[in-house]
Parts: C-alpha cells; structure tokens; sequence
C-alpha cells in the first residue's frame, strides 16, 4: 500500500516507522491479546500484497485476522502507534519481497509429543491460514492464470499432509508415539522444503505480474466442498473439474488414496468421494485404479459411505475406464470374503470385460473360473456366485456348464435369479460370436464417459431429495426437542477460522455462523 494511500486511509499516519522486529512485535500482539499470531499476520501480508498489489488495503486483513475483535484503541495517539506497528511489518515484508528465497519459521527442535503438536499447528497458521486462505477473496475466488491456480491447488493439498501427521500424532495421546519423535520431524521438516519451494515459485510469479487483469477462477478446495456438500446436483462444479483437468487430476488422486486414513471423516471432502470417482472414470485416469481397488479391498461400511448406490450401478464401469493392467489387484478383490459382495461382483465384471478384450488370457481365465468351483467363498448363496456365473456365461465357456449346473443344485446361486437352461443359451450364444465386445455392450459393460448425465438422474440428486431429506430432518428434531432439557448455545466457544462442529467440513464462519 503506498504511502498517499495510508495517509488517505488513516490522514493521522504521518510517517512509517521502521518495523520493530519479531521480537518485539511478539511482545506488542501478546500485550494486545492478539488471536492471530506474528508467523500467521507474515503470511497473509504476504499474500495479500501478491494478490492486490497496491490495491490492498491493512485495515480488512487485520479485521479478517483477529476475527473481527479488534483490540480497543482510544485515542488518536493510540490508534497511531498502533496502526503503525502493522505498517511497518507490512513495508518490511514489500521491501523483501522474491528478493530471497521464501522459507517458513524455523521447525527447531521437536523431542517431545507437545513439542511436534505446537509444531504442527504453526505450520497450519503460516501455510493454511495465513498464506493459502490470504491468496482467495471471501468467495474463494481469484485472479490467476490456470498455472497459478493449479500451483496454489498443489500447495494447499501438500500442505494437508501437516493435518495427517497432527492426526497421527494427537491420536496417539496417553500413549507412546508409534515411532521416534526424531522420524516425525524429518517428516515435517521435508514437507517444509516442498511447501517453501511452492512459496517461492508463487511469490516470485506473482510479484512481477499482479493478478487483477486476469480471468478469475474458483480455488479448488471450494469446489471440492460444493461437490461435499452442495444441495443441488453441482453440474457446473462437474463441468469445471473436468476443464481443468491437470490441476484437479493430481487433488483426486491424494483424496481417493487418503480415504483409508480416519483424518478424512473430519476433513469435509469424503463426502466428494462419490463424484471424484466418476469424474475419474470419465477422464480414464489409470492412476485412480490403484487407490479404488484398496477402498473396494477395504471396510465394507466405508465403501457403501463412500459411494452408496455407485458399487452396484457404476463401479463396473468405472474400473473398465480405469484399469492398469495390473490383474492381480482384481483377483486380490474377487477373492476377498471380507469384502462387499456386490464390489465384488463389480469387478468380476471389468474382469470378464478385460478377458473378452484380450488384455487378459482366456485360457487363465478359464483355469481361474474353473478352480473357483471350489474355493470361492462364501459357500452360501451370494451375489458372487452370480458374478462368477455370468462371467462364465458372457465369456462364453460352455466347458464349464457343468460346474454352474452344481452349484444350482448346491443352491450357491438362487434359483429365483436365473434357470441352468437361461445360462446355457447366453453361453451358447456368447460361444458362437467372433466378437464378443458388442455383446458385452449390450450388457452394459463398457467404459464410463458421463457423469453428469448418469449422475443427474439418479433420484438424490432430483429436487425432491432435498425436500424429502429437509422433512426427515425436521421430524427428527422435533423428537429430540420434545426430550431436551434448557436450550444452551453449543457453538460458544468456536472461533470463526475453526471447522464447524456440525461437521461439514466448512469453516465455522462460512457455515452455522451464517
């Protein structure tokens, strides 16, 4: 901010005093009970003198840092020095600006449980807080290029890795921590220099190229939320993660991987999860193959949590458009009785689809189907049975008539579903064909190409769900308060900055506080 500006802003700043250093100014924010701390107001000076230029404006960024509870201040005298104890932090940090590499405050030492926590949540002050929420305008949106908003995109999920090793370090509380507190560090101290080197690209980008003049783009992470959380079916959100691609590709992938950490319940993207997976597919991205087949290996409640009504509806598809060659990983998830019956039987079918293709061999394929006679479990009527069964059939391996006709009559595969003679024709017919791609796409095994579409019309993304869900909602909170006693205020103590407790995943400020 220029000097012509401040005056104009506050016409009782005369002159700006050189800024009193770290220490000092430690002591100043400490005396004026400041929520915000010197690392974090570093920061968000920073990015907001990269993003505006001399356009910004100290006294909203202020405003925004102490969570509008600005200290007391009487008197011109006061304001004065007051105002000009930021200034000069302020000027300091537009004097230095790209003239020296970036680097954060020193990670010092860390032996103790206390120590990587403290550690840990500065990290989210100066990266999260100050630096990465500083660079977008309350509606999450900013003028950047596509490079720079992907840049941005990288930074910010490199620094969710900070929130994994919190978690991995505070849940482990009353007890032992599960290795040296000396490896945590190093796993600190290694993110660090990837989030500097971030830092530095961007600082050095921006500096010489303010962004007013740009196209505006919405900051990832609000979209991952719009697709959490939103009401409406998020058509133009879809639309968008698809246009930007190579910034949104690598994001996915980092989610659908850290599903299988707890830290995801509380983190506001899990409920994403669902559209991720299909965008994924749509886009054909093998790198998604890996982490899919660990989440339909895993937990069956967090499966259906994460993709409910998809498992029997489109995974099939979804792993055809996503596969990477690596068959083992389908016969881990085929032969695996802990896992959901129905993903199971979804990948029987990219299974048969990738047979039928030549990627896999047929006569390992009829070795393998063949040997699951007797060693597929469960030995009970399962939607499995059904899997093996029609791979058998649309495959065409009438050798192994026989084998279905036994389990039939072992009651393995219901009856109710289907006759031996119903499985004989398919089989026979499948046999017959030079080409069994076109039958199998008749089927409706092929690859996924469009999630708005298959999306849109399913019944809870309609505009009745949300209204059905709102009565459902309102019926069970009439029950609750008819055996509540005195109403209290559960949000009293919750900051602005901090995560709901209703547990979106939004910030307080940007949800129940609204």
């Amino acid at each position: 901010m220029s000097d012509q500006k401040n005056q104009e802003a506050f016409p009782y700043i005369l002159s700006i005093p050189p800024y009193i250093g770290d220490e000092a100014f430690t002591a100043f924010l400490s005396a004026h009970k400041s929520p915000a701390s010197l690392a974090m107001i570093r920061m968000r000076f920073l990015s907001v003198m990269l993003c505006l230029g001399d356009k910004a404006d100290i006294q909203p960024v202020l405003e925004d840092l102490f969570e509008m509870e600005m200290p007391d201040i009487t008197g011109e005298a006061e304001s004065l020095a007051y105002f000009q104890r930021f200034l000069g932090l302020w000027h300091a940090i537009h004097a230095s600006l790209g003239r020296e590499p970036f680097t954060l405050t020193p990670a010092g030492p860390a032996t103790s449980r206390a120590d990587l926590m403290a550690l840990l949540y500065r990290r989210d002050e100066e990266v999260v807080i100050g630096f990465v929420d500083g660079m977008w305008d309350e509606n999450d949106e900013q003028y950047l290029t596509g490079a720079e908003t992907a840049a941005l995109s990288a930074l910010e999920e490199t620094a969710r890795t900070y929130g994994v090793l919190h978690m991995e370090v505070s849940q482990r509380e009353g007890k032992s921590l599960g290795r040296p507190a000396a490896d945590i560090l190093a796993d600190i101290v290694a993110v660090d220099q990837a989030v500097e080197a971030m830092i530095d690209t961007i600082v050095n980008g921006l500096r010489t190229d303010p962004p007013p003049h740009r196209a505006k783009y919405k900051r990832a992470a609000s979209l991952i939320e719009d697709l959490a959380h939103s009401r409406e079916f998020p058509r133009e959100t879809i639309r968008e993660c698809i246009a930007r691609r190579e910034e949104f590709v690598p994001i996915f992938i980092s989610i659908l991987t850290r599903q299988q950490f707890e830290f995801m319940s509380i983190d506001g993207r899990a409920g994403a999860l669902l559209f991720i997976i299909h965008i994924l597919g749509e886009l054909r991205e093998t790198q998604a193959f890996a982490p899919l087949m660990e989440l339909l290996n895993g937990d069956p409640d967090r499966l259906e949590e994460a993709l409910g009504d998809a498992v029997t509806e489109t995974l099939q598809n979804i792993l055809i458009s996503v596969y990477d060659g690596n068959s083992d990983r389908l016969y881990e998830v085929m032969n695996n009785p802990k896992a959901d019956e129905y993903a199971r039987a979804a990948v029987f079918e990219a299974w048969t689809y990738y047979v039928a293709a030549g990627d896999i061999d047929r006569g390992e394929a009829e070795r393998y189907l063949a040997s699951r006679f007797m060693r597929l479990e469960p030995r009970t009527d399962s939607f499995v049975w059904i899997a093996w069964m029609e791979a058998i059939a649309r495959l065409g391996f009438t050798e192994l008539s026989d084998l279905v006709e036994k389990a039939l009559k072992l009651e393995l595969i219901s009856d109710n579903y289907t006759s031996f003679d119903s499985f004989k024709a398919m089989a026979r017919t499948v046999a017959g064909l030079g080409d069994s791609m076109a039958f199998l796409a008749d089927e409706g095994l092929k690859p996924f190409t469009d999630t708005m579409g298959v999306l849109s019309e399913w019944h809870s993304f309609s505009e009745e769900y949300p209204e059905q869900q709102d009565e459902a909602a309102l019926a069970k909170q009439q029950r609750m308060l008819a055996s509540l006693g005195p109403a209290t205020n559960p949000f009293r103590n919750i900051g602005r900055n901090d995560p709901c407790p209703c547990g979106s995943g939004k910030k307080y400020k940007k949800c129940c506080l609204q």
